[in-house]
């Protein structure tokens, strides 16, 4: 049986003119809501989509949606049994297993991203000084 990622990512986090396309996403729920107190420079609305993929798609799915995340503060993150990948633009992370309180994310770049092993990502690729922020 294939190991499930499973995410969700606001559309309107997405760049402007952003195109996704090629990436092996099942739709599990598409939905829209009021941000009740949204952050500065941040929408009213939002839409969501809820999504699942084959673990084996991590690493492509992280590295095209760090390319395409607008800027300030937008991420995406989604989980399997092992990992949670969190994604900002040009960074991933890539967390094995839970993390412990008070941990730090280690980031990669994309290209760290698309090459790490199916056990976690390399030190060598860590960026340092990168603050490191909690999904909900």
């Amino acid at each position: 049986m294939t190991s499930v990622i499973q995410g969700s990512v606001i559309l309107e986090s997405l760049q402007v003119g952003t195109r996704l396309s090629g990436l092996n996403l099942r739709v599990r729920e598409i939905y829209r809501f009021r941000q009740e107190n949204p952050g500065p420079g941040q929408p009213g609305l939002w839409g969501v989509l809820e999504w699942e993929a084959d673990e084996a798609d991590a690493a492509e799915i992280a590295t095209a949606f760090s390319e395409v995340l607008d800027q300030p503060g937008w991420y995406v993150d989604f989980r399997s049994d092992r990992e949670t990948f969190v994604c900002s633009r040009g960074a991933s992370s890539v967390i094995a297993g839970a993390m412990p309180p008070g941990a730090r994310r280690r980031w990669l770049t994309p290209e760290a991203c698309r090459s790490r092993s199916s056990t976690g990502p390399s030190d060598a690729a860590a960026q340092p000084g990168r603050q490191a922020f909690a999904p909900s």
